[in-house]
C-alpha cells in the first residue's frame, strides 16, 4: 500500500505576517526658525523578510522629508532607523507622521511637536 502526504505551506499564516508596530521620533520637538532640523523615525518591525523595502513617509503637513526610504532589511531585523529632515517652515503646531511599506501591514504614526522661536537678549524660548 503506498501513501501519499502533502505538506503544506505554513508562511503565509497572519502569525508570520511582515507587519510595522509602532514608530517614534528621536527628537520630537522642533521650531519654525526656518532652519532645517534632523531627527529619526525608529519603527518596530514584526517578521521582517531578508531583503530591499521601501517605505513611505506622509507627514501631515508634508514638512518632512524623505518621503520614501528604501533600505535592506535582514529577516527577523526588530526595528530600522528612518532620517528625516523637518524644514523649519511649518505652520501647523504638530505634525503626524505617518510610515508604511511594501509587502508589510501596519501604518504607525509618531507625533512632532512644533512650536516658534522668540529671541529675547540672549536667551531663546522655545513656544509649542
Amino acid at each position: 500500500m503506498l501513501v501519499g502526504c502533502k505538506k503544506t505551506d505554513t508562511l503565509a499564516t497572519s502569525s508570520t505576517t511582515p507587519s510595522l508596530s509602532s514608530a517614534f521620533l528621536s527628537q520630537s520637538s522642533f521650531t519654525n526658525s526656518g532652519t532645517a532640523q534632523s531627527t529619526s523615525l525608529t519603527v518596530a518591525l514584526a517578521h521582517a523578510i531578508a531583503g530591499s523595502v521601501t517605505f513611505s513617509i506622509i507627514s501631515s503637513g508634508n514638512d518632512f522629508t524623505p518621503k520614501t526610504y528604501t533600505t535592506t532589511l535582514t529577516a527577523g531585523q526588530a526595528s530600522v532607523a528612518i532620517p528625516l529632515s523637518f524644514n523649519g517652515t511649518s505652520t501647523l503646531t504638530s505634525e503626524t507622521i505617518t510610515v508604511s511599506a511594501t509587502g508589510y501591514t501596519g501604518t504607525p504614526a509618531a507625533t512632532g511637536t512644533i512650536g516658534t522661536t522668540v529671541a529675547s537678549g540672549y536667551n531663546t524660548l522655545f513656544i509649542p
